[in-house]
């Protein structure tokens, strides 16, 4: 049995658009910054010791790049006895589908990204292989707020509205000269900041 260690359900047609659509889109990060045990890493660091460490037989992990600081924190906690150079070994970072592939074909023990696509889960029964898919995180909303923006709340159906693209609005804020226009990211619509 292969083990999938996270997954999250996933539009994988939504688009992101930032607010000058010519300035286009940065979806990369520098992986070298969560490398784990190099020093001066970004990694999240637990505040007690971990009940469980692993000093042989690392798990070789691969997955998404956006969950890779969860699981680099995770092997920099448990994997005792590896350093910034032999972890290379057993933890990895390539796309969704190479990371697919690589637990299919049983280079890596855990993947840590998206559900499989059914394209993927086909071409593990073909190569009987069982894929467990164990959720670790749900999905949630970020909200990056220009520090301009007068809006200070949302009701839950305003954000419910707002993201499932059922209707555009425009909420009054506290300043009434002020309006603040907010658009679905899902829809090719720029966010706008009336001047006032």
């Amino acid at each position: 049995m292969v083990l999938a260690a996270g997954y999250q359900i996933y539009d994988r047609s939504v688009s992101i658009l930032p607010a000058d659509e010519d300035a286009g889109m940065v979806e990369e990060m520098n992986l070298v910054e969560y490398r784990p045990f190099s020093p001066n890493n970004k990694l999240e660091r637990l505040l007690e010791k971990p009940t469980l460490t692993i000093e042989q037989a690392y798990p070789r992990l691969d997955g998404a790049t956006a969950a890779y600081p969860v699981y680099a924190a995770m092997a920099q906690a448990l994997y005792k006895g590896v350093d910034g150079e032999s972890v290379l070994n057993y933890v990895n970072c390539s796309t969704t589908s190479e990371g697919y592939d690589h637990l299919i074909g049983g280079r890596i023990d855990m993947f840590f990204g998206a559900e499989p696509s059914l394209r993927q889960l086909e071409k593990a029964k073909k190569q009987n292989v069982d894929i467990e898919l164990t959720p670790i995180a749900k999905e949630a909303f970020v909200f990056l707020v220009n520090e301009k923006n007068p809006v200070d709340s949302l009701t839950i159906e305003e954000i419910q509205d707002w993201a499932t693209a059922t209707r555009t609005w425009t909420r009054r804020c506290k300043k009434p000269s002020r309006t603040a226009v907010c658009a679905p990211l899902t829809a090719r619509r720029k966010w706008s900041w009336p001047s006032g």
